[in-house]
C-alpha cells in the first residue's frame, strides 16, 4: 500500500510539471533554450521509472538518508525525467543517471560500519558556544576586509561579485565560503533544536551582512532553507508522502502570485530557477561532453591532475558552458554532480560520484544513532541542495565545507540524552 501511495504521489506530481511546463515554462522562457518536444513513449518511461522507483524509494523518515534520498531524487533526476519527456532528450543518459541513483539507494541499504575517530569527547552546548565565538570573529574579519564593498541591491551583486573575486581566490576564498556554510550548517541546525529563536533571528541578521559584503545570493536563503526543514519533520512525522504534495502547493502559489501581480519572476525564482534550470543543464553537459573531450578531474589545481594529464579547455568548465549554450564566456553555468560527473568521466564519472554520496549518506545514517536524525539531516541540507543542484562534488567536498562538516561529525563525539526529546533525542546541554 505504501508502494502504490509513493507511486500515485509521484506519478500526479509528474503530470502536473508536466502541464506547468507546457503552461508556463517552455514559451515565457523560451530564451533559456526551453522548447516543446513532447514524446509520449518518454512520458510513459519516465512514469515506468517512477515505479521502479517507488518500490526502492524509502517509506518511512527512520534515518537521515531517508529523506535525503527523496530531495534528490526530486532535486534533480524527477524533474529531468520531465524535461526527458517534454523535450526528447537523450534515452542514454536518463538510463545512466537511474543507474547512478540507484548506486546510492544499494549502499544506504547495505551494512556497513565506519570507523569514527572521537578525539574530542565534548558536548552540544560547548559546540555551540565555541563556534558563536569563532562566528562573531568571522564576522569581524569579513567586515574589515570587504568593507568596501558592501552591498544590499540584489540586481547589483553580480557587479560587486567581480571585483570581490580579485581579492578572494586561492585558500581565502575556500576559507570564507566553507566557513559561511559551516556555521550556517551547525548553529542554524543547533539554535532551532534548542528552541534559541532569537539566536537564530540573529544569525538571520549575520547573514544577511555576510551577503551584503560577499554578493553571495545563496547566504541570504541558507538560513531559511534550514527553517523551513525544521519545521516540517517538526510537525510532521513522517513527511516522506507530504514531499511531492508541498512541491505542487509551493508551485501553485507561485503561479498564483505572478497572475495578481502580472509579473513572472516568481515563477522564474521558485519553479524556473529551482526546478528545471539546474536539469535543464545536465543535459547541456551532456550533450557537450558526450562529443568533446571529458575533464578527468583535471580542472581543479588542488588535486594537481591537470599537471599529469592537462586540462583540456581555455576555460573553466561551468564557463564552457555558458559559451557553449549562452554563446557567452563570461556565463558560469554550474550544475550538480549529474552533469559535472558525467563532464569528467562520462557515465564512469556518474558511477564514482554516486558510490562517494552513497557512503556519505551511509556515515550520515551512523552517527545520526548517536546525534538523532534530525540533527544530521538539518545539518547536512545546505551541502545536499548544493550537491543536486549546483556544486560538482569536489567543489562541495572543498570550498562549501562538507569535508570539514564530515571531519567534525567523525572527530567530535556530541553526547545526547535520549530519555528527553521531542526529536527522538534531546541535543544534551551539561
Amino acid at each position: 500500500m505504501k508502494v502504490f501511495k509513493i507511486f500515485v504521489l509521484y506519478t500526479l506530481l509528474y503530470i502536473f510539471f508536466i502541464f506547468v511546463y507546457n503552461r508556463f515554462i517552455a514559451d515565457l522562457f523560451s530564451y533559456q533554450g526551453y522548447f516543446w518536444n513532447l514524446n509520449i513513449i518518454k512520458i510513459f518511461t519516465g512514469i515506468l521509472i517512477i515505479l521502479i522507483l517507488s518500490i526502492l524509494l524509502p517509506k518511512e523518515f527512520s534515518k537521515p538518508s531517508d529523506l535525503l534520498i527523496h530531495i534528490h531524487f526530486i532535486f534533480p533526476f524527477f524533474f529531468m525525467l520531465v524535461l526527458y519527456a517534454v523535450e526528447n532528450q537523450a534515452t542514454i543518459y536518463i538510463l545512466e543517471c537511474f543507474f547512478a541513483f540507484s548506486i546510492i539507494l544499494l549502499i544506504t541499504k547495505i551494512r556497513l560500519t565506519f570507523p569514527i575517530l572521537h578525539i574530542l569527547e565534548v558536548n552540544l552546548q560547548t559546540i555551540y558556544k565555541t563556534l558563536f565565538i569563532f562566528f562573531i570573529l568571522y564576522i569581524i574579519v569579513l567586515s574589515y576586509k570587504y568593507k568596501n564593498y558592501f552591498n544590499l541591491n540584489l540586481s547589483d551583486v553580480y557587479y560587486y561579485r567581480f571585483e570581490i573575486e580579485e581579492i578572494s581566490s586561492g585558500l581565502w576564498g575556500y576559507i570564507t565560503h566553507s566557513l559561511s556554510i559551516i556555521f550556517a550548517s551547525f548553529l542554524g541546525t543547533i539554535t532551532l533544536l534548542k528552541k534559541r529563536y532569537g539566536a537564530f533571528l540573529l544569525l538571520i541578521l549575520f547573514y544577511i551582512i555576510i551577503f551584503a559584503l560577499t554578493s553571495h545570493k545563496q547566504y541570504l536563503f541558507l538560513l531559511f532553507m534550514v527553517m523551513g526543514l525544521h519545521f516540517i519533520i517538526k510537525i510532521l512525522k513522517n513527511p516522506i508522502p507530504f514531499v511531492p504534495v508541498i512541491l505542487i502547493l509551493i508551485s501553485i502559489l507561485a503561479i498564483i502570485l505572478d497572475y495578481l501581480w502580472f509579473e513572472p519572476w516568481i515563477k522564474a525564482l521558485f519553479i524556473d530557477r529551482v526546478f528545471f534550470v539546474p536539469v535543464q543543464l545536465n543535459f547541456v553537459y551532456y550533450e557537450f561532453f558526450s562529443s568533446n573531450p571529458k575533464v578527468f578531474w583535471t580542472d581543479s589545481k588542488w588535486l594537481l591532475l591537470d599537471k599529469i594529464i592537462g586540462y583540456p579547455y581555455d576555460l573553466p568548465v561551468p564557463n564552457v558552458i555558458g559559451e557553449f549554450f549562452f554563446n557567452n564566456a563570461l556565463t558560469s553555468a554550474n550544475t550538480g554532480w549529474l552533469g559535472s560527473g558525467y563532464a569528467h568521466a562520462g557515465f564512469l564519472g556518474l558511477i564514482v560520484y554516486a558510490i562517494f554520496i552513497g557512503l556519505i549518506l551511509k556515515f550520515l545514517d551512523q552517527k545520526a544513532k548517536k546525534l538523532g536524525k534530525e540533527f544530521v539531516f538539518i545539518s547536512f541540507s545546505p551541502f545536499i541542495i548544493s550537491l543536486m543542484l549546483s556544486s560538482d562534488l569536489k567543489t562541495v567536498l572543498l570550498s562549501h565545507g562538507l569535508a570539514l562538516y564530515l571531519f567534525i561529525l567523525s572527530t567530535f563525539n556530541f553526547r545526547i540524552d535520549k530519555s528527553k526529546s521531542n526529536f527522538g533525542g534531546e541535543l544534551y546541554d551539561k
